[in-house]
């Protein structure tokens, strides 16, 4: 009896794409719970440190 590869492969990318659909809603609340934080002020912008490392 032969192993069915390609419903092994199908299987593989059924699950992948399972996954990302997952994962996509995810990031998109993420973004735009960090969007509304920021568009609040609660996070401030990213600031220089004056020097670098090394520099002086």
């Amino acid at each position: 009896m032969d192993y069915d590869w390609e419903g092994r492969r199908i299987r593989r990318l059924q699950v992948l794409r399972f996954l990302v659909a997952l994962a996509l809603p995810v990031l998109l609340l993420g973004s735009a719970i960090a969007v509304s934080e920021w568009a609040k002020g609660q996070i401030s912008p990213i600031e220089p440190t004056g020097t670098r490392a090394g520099r002086e």
